[in-house]
């Protein structure tokens, strides 16, 4: 599955894309990332790829929070 932004071409190839915000808003996917995570790993994809944002201001938070799910 794959977690990205907005709609883009990075999608071809997955089974399942989710975004964070069809217009690329920051604050709504901020507001929507944790739950959306949690739809994906719902699914019990064998891979979750997840496109970093813009790294600026708030998408810095996000990529942060990112980082951190990927690791845990």
């Amino acid at each position: 599955g794959l977690l990205t932004l907005k709609p883009g071409l990075e999608e071809a190839g997955f089974s399942t894309v989710s975004y964070l915000s069809e217009t690329g808003d920051l604050r709504e996917a901020a507001h929507r990332l944790f739950a959306k995570l949690k739809d994906l790993e719902s699914l019990n994809l064998d891979l979750i790829v997840a496109r970093s944002v813009p790294n600026i201001g708030l998408g810095a938070a996000i990529n942060d929070r990112l980082t951190r799910a990927g690791h845990g």
